[in-house]
Parts: structure tokens; sequence; C-alpha cells
């Protein structure tokens, strides 16, 4: 985790931005803790914020994370992995119409 010094208290500090119906501040405290981090960590809801969404402010730089984009991106890679299998598999009942249009006709 990355730590930002604030140089006028000499303190290091991060804000979380989250949902006020979200996990909450005993959860980042726990989670700073386990991980080491030395500074304070200030919580602040915003209705803005998607259910599960998240932003880490450090002042010189931030993290996100947004529930709903994540599942699109997962969607979006499920959906083509599953059309280059869809490209090269054999069909799952044979007799089908995929399976017939690979059959070299009967004479």
């Amino acid at each position: 985790m990355h730590v930002h010094e604030n140089l006028h208290e000499g303190t290091a500090r991060a804000m979380v931005v989250l949902n006020p119906g979200s996990i909450g501040r005993r959860y980042f405290e726990e989670t700073a803790q386990a991980v080491g981090y030395p500074g304070a960590i200030t919580v602040r809801a915003s209705d803005d914020a998607a259910p599960g969404a998240f932003t880490l402010d450090f002042g010189d730089g931030s993290a996100s994370f947004d529930p709903a984009a994540a599942a699109e991106r997962v969607s979006q890679a499920l959906h083509a992995a599953l059309a280059a299998e869809g490209l090269h598999a054999e069909p799952l009942i044979p007799g089908t119409a995929a399976d017939a249009d690979t059959q070299s006709p009967e004479s």
C-alpha cells in the first residue's frame, strides 16, 4: 500500500469514499492495520458511489473499484472466450445441424 505523507502534519493519511450502505470504516481500518499502513484512514460516504464501489485516495494518487464495471469486463472476457471456443469446438450433440455441415455428402 502506498503511503501519502502529509507535509504539514507529518502523518500518513488516506481517504476512502464509498456508498453509505457499503462495509464502512471498520473494514478499511482493519485492513490497513493488517497490511501495516501507519496512517489515519478517513472514510467519507457518497451517495454518488455505487453499492460496493469505493475509491482510495492517497493525496498523490488514487485507486478505484466499480463492481458494475468489473462485472462488465468479466462478461466481455467470458463472451470472447466462448466465441473463440465455438470456432473450433466439436458439436455437443452428434447429428445436429452444426455436425451435419461438417459431414461429407453420402453417395
